[in-house]
């Protein structure tokens, strides 16, 4: 379960965010999830330490057909470190004021998140290939939320 804790955490908040119109609450949540994220990240660090290496495959689908998770010491630190940028970066912009649909915002860059720690964790290239696409998709959802003409353009481009 602590495998798979700093991958579910950012999906959860990033659900939960679309539906909060409060800023308060959504930043109390966001800055909530991303400080789980850090705290389940350590705890994914310590056990790979421990252990030597950690791995999960959801399902119970055999290997070639399931979605495994993996995790040694370069993964285990690599998804640290993605976790305190991100907390870093929340913490950062509770204060932005230039935010306009928060709620889009938050829940992408949540999934941002959520992408990136599969990344690191994900154990073959066909699920390597969908977590890029799911990052690429989120980077662009950030990029379009600015409302621009030269932020659309960007996007499309």
């Amino acid at each position: 379960m602590s495998l798979v804790l700093p991958f579910l955490i950012p999906l959860i908040a990033s659900v939960f965010s679309l539906f909060i119109r409060n800023k308060k609450t959504l930043f109390g949540l966001n800055l909530l999830a991303s400080f789980l994220i850090v705290i389940s990240s350590g705890n994914l660090l310590l056990q790979v330490v421990e252990q030597s290496e950690l791995n999960t495959v959801f399902g119970n689908w055999p290997l070639p057909f399931g979605i495994e998770f993996y995790a040694d010491n370069l993964s285990a630190l690599l998804v640290t470190l993605i976790s305190v940028v991100s907390f870093a970066t929340m913490v950062f912009l509770v204060n932005w004021p230039k935010l306009k649909n928060r709620s889009a915002y938050f829940a992408l860059t949540q999934l941002l998140i959520a992408s990136s720690i599969a990344i690191s964790l994900t154990a073959d290239l066909f699920n390597l290939y969908v977590w890029f696409e799911l990052m690429l998709i989120s980077v662009l959802g950030i990029l379009v939320l600015g409302n621009k003409r030269w932020h659309t353009e960007a996007a499309i481009k």
